[in-house]
């Protein structure tokens, strides 16, 4: 899979998926993953950091 994952975003989406698969099984890891991604676009966004945004976007892989 991809695995260009800004250095900022790693630590936050493996803490992310650890804690929602002891919280809620491996099963919701995906769907917490992609919520968490969508918070960080909007924030970026509103801070006006869409170049990063969109790289994130295109190199994510949960």
């Amino acid at each position: 899979g991809r695995n260009a994952l800004l250095p900022e975003f790693s630590e936050q989406i493996k803490t992310v998926q650890t804690l929602s698969n002891q919280l809620l099984g491996p099963e919701t890891t995906l769907d917490i993953c992609i919520a968490l991604l969508l918070s960080s676009i909007i924030l970026r966004e509103r801070k006006g950091k869409k170049s990063i945004v969109h790289h994130v976007i295109y190199s994510y892989d949960c």
